[in-house]
């Protein structure tokens, strides 16, 4: 959608200019339709028509950089013809009218546009979710603070090669990447969501897995998953049923203590549910129990693929090793970790039991036991300091020696994927 009362020389058609504009079909910023807490997927308008769920808002043809594969001619220069601020306040006035729209505020460059800031906000008090699609380049840290204060859900940069070298030679500007890269850091530090969006072509087609690798490294927060369609994120002391709509899956990263309010949403709309949260009651246990023979449920206390790994070898490892190796699970997380010891510590010794006809009965601390171990203890001491995301190590002690499977979580971004993977298999 551009803003021009008049487009000449300026076709409809794909996107990817250069602020990554995520136009095409799946490509909005994070797969991120809904990503604001309180949006509400609409699915049809009160005359039956569908809703319209994403605007692709070019508010500029201006930008900073000469892309390849720009369609727009873009220049630095504001074309004739752009909206005034009150001419575009009038048209989000219009946005609610087809629904309740994501709003991608994109170009050109937006950030060309110096009014782009008051818009954002002006769609965002109006209860729109905004997204920002700039090159990255034009980004300082009070210009962050200024897309943070805005109400900017989140950001799109594009990024087209995997070093300053191919990215540049695509933009053509020199010292692109490198701006980019800036402009990130800058909104991380102000707490601004990003993501990276790639023009792939035959030029970038063979380092696209260095690009993706570069993605992970700078911690971008989502990557588009084509099976995916996001259409809610719900804080603690969310209504679900105000915010999530129709949704096919929930997943549910958040507390033991909202879990009636979420199996109530599940249950009664029928939707499928992925539960990765831990320090659930027995009573709570018992509910999941009763609500898996409504819906379909996926719960894990960890939903890293690498954990579940762990869990197979450590079985493996107890059947091989016998009875002749003590074991021990130490388990360490940050120091804003409620429940302890850890719900995957707990899943570790339950797999392992399982192997030893249940005969190993945990241990949780040793502080007031004067007595000699016994073997049919399984030790599951806790640590908690700093910000490690989560460390299990599954020891196995004999006579002279000790063997050691260890799992560390880097990021909880693996937490992340494997929960998507679960809710495709639902």
């Amino acid at each position: 959608m551009h803003d021009e009362k008049h487009m000449p020389g300026h076709p409809g058609g794909m996107g990817g200019h250069p602020g990554g504009h995520p136009g095409a079909a799946g490509a909005h910023p994070g797969g991120h339709p809904g990503g604001a807490p309180g949006h509400k997927m609409v699915r049809t308008l009160e005359d039956g028509t569908p809703a319209c769920k994403l605007i692709a808002w070019e508010v500029t043809r201006s930008c900073n950089l000469a892309c390849k594969h720009c369609r727009a001619e873009a220049h630095p220069e504001p074309y004739p013809g752009e909206f005034s601020t009150e001419e575009a306040k009038a048209l989000i006035d219009t946005f609610p009218q087809v629904g309740n729209p994501i709003i991608i505020f994109t170009g050109g460059d937006p950030m060309m546009r110096p009014d782009v800031y008051e818009l954002v906000a002006y769609a965002h008090n109006k209860g729109l979710t905004c997204a920002f699609s700039p090159n990255g380049t034009l980004i300082t840290p009070e210009l962050a603070r200024k897309i943070k204060e805005a109400g900017v859900n989140r950001c799109s940069i594009s990024i087209d090669g995997a070093d300053a070298a191919s990215h540049d030679e695509f933009r053509g500007v020199p010292g692109a990447f490198e701006a980019s890269m800036r402009g990130i850091e800058y909104l991380k530090q102000a707490g601004v969501p990003f993501q990276i969006n790639t023009t792939v072509t035959r030029n970038n087609l063979h380092s696209f897995k260095d690009i993706f690798n570069l993605c992970e490294r700078i911690g971008a927060a989502a990557k588009d998953d084509a099976d995916c369609d996001i259409c809610a994120l719900c804080d603690m002391g969310d209504n679900p049923e105000s915010l999530i709509g129709n949704a096919d899956v929930v997943v549910d990263f958040s507390s033991a203590s909202a879990l009636d309010g979420i199996l109530d949403y599940a249950v009664s709309h029928s939707c499928r549910l992925v539960l990765a949260t831990t320090g659930y009651t027995e009573e709570q246990l018992k509910r999941i129990e009763y609500a898996a023979k409504q819906i379909a449920v996926f719960k894990a206390s960890n939903m890293s693929l690498g954990v579940n790994l762990l869990a197979d070898l450590a079985k493996e490892a107890a059947k091989f090793l016998g009875e002749a190796y003590d074991i021990e699970i130490v388990e360490t997380h940050h120091n804003r970790k409620l429940d302890s010891p850890s719900g995957t510590a707990l899943s570790l010794a339950e797999a392992i039991n399982s192997v030893r006809d249940n005969s190993l009965v945990p241990t949780f601390g040793r502080h007031a036991a004067k007595q000699r171990r016994e073997k049919s203890e399984i030790g599951i001491p806790a640590v908690r300091g700093g910000t490690v995301v989560g460390k299990h190590d599954v020891m196995f002690l004999g006579s002279g020696e000790v063997i050691k499977l260890s799992h560390e979580a880097e990021s909880k971004e693996v937490f992340a994927r494997g929960a998507l993977r679960a809710a495709e298999f639902l």
